[in-house]
């Protein structure tokens, strides 16, 4: 007699939270846009005729402003980078829980969660990626700006001009910080989820591209409805991976609830 092989039991994925990502983003470019409102107005003022007219290396000068401005800027991110990532992870660690636990209640399981070794260790490591990057921003930025202002000071000095490379300038950061939010809070939420269910006793996911991503890669639209360890991660392109783990990847999982014995 032929056996039927049972359908596994399965969860919903756990997704990422749009409004999540969205905040995190305009806190990030609220902190660029008045660092970018200093910096175009400092440079401007110390670029314009009258002021550079009687300078013997208007280079140096420039220079030595836009170092003052760096250290300033970096300092003010400093600041803001721990309690940021902080609130960032512990809402995307709330936008893992609640659905999460609704599901296993609504199935019936009694459930209660509780911050685990490897829960924390996966929070601390999150904020300190998140923490290094914010800090990241000013220092990315300024060394481009540096760049394109003395070179300007070379070719002597043409204020639309320079407005207008400073315009990009804060362009190309903002874009960066929107990377930046959209990418950790796909990681976070991936790499919280994993923690959690396992913790929970689910061990194993079923891989599922959503096309979420800006460029699918082939080898994960291949791996749909490949089963894998969530505490090894799946074997792609010989490197085991969790969904959404590598930049711009919008692959979710569906957790596969364990089998009971009768």
């Amino acid at each position: 007699m032929k056996q039927t092989k049972k359908k596994e039991k399965t969860l919903k994925p756990s997704l990422p939270n749009a409004g999540i990502q969205l905040w995190y983003q305009r806190e990030l470019r609220r902190q660029i846009t008045r660092m970018h409102k200093n910096v175009t107005a400092k440079i401007l003022t110390s670029f314009s005729k009258n002021s550079l007219a009687y300078d013997a290396s208007p280079a140096s000068m420039i220079r030595n402003t836009l170092r003052a401005l760096s250290a300033r800027w970096v300092k003010k991110f400093t600041a803001l980078s721990d309690d940021l990532a902080k609130t960032f992870v512990n809402r995307a660690a709330g936008n893992v829980d609640v659905p999460l636990k609704k599901q296993l209640v609504d199935k019936g399981f009694a459930i209660d969660f509780k911050m685990t070794r490897d829960m924390h260790n996966a929070v601390t490591a999150i904020v300190a990626e998140n923490v290094s990057l914010i800090k990241s921003i000013p220092q990315r930025y300024f060394t481009n700006v540096e760049s394109v202002v003395l070179q300007s000071v070379s070719r002597g000095g043409d204020l639309a001009q320079l407005k207008k490379t400073l315009g990009q300038q804060f362009g190309v950061t903002a874009r960066r910080a929107e990377l930046i939010a959209r990418d950790q809070n796909r990681k976070a939420n991936s790499a919280l989820a994993a923690v959690r269910q396992h913790a929970l006793g689910i061990t194993e996911g079923i891989w599922r591209h959503t096309g979420a991503g800006q460029h699918p890669r082939p080898d994960h639209v291949k791996a749909t409805g490949k089963k894998f360890s969530l505490r090894k991660g799946c074997l792609i392109s010989g490197e085991y991976i969790l969904p959404g783990e590598k930049i711009n990847c919008g692959c979710i999982w569906e957790p596969v609830l364990p089998t009971f014995e009768d």
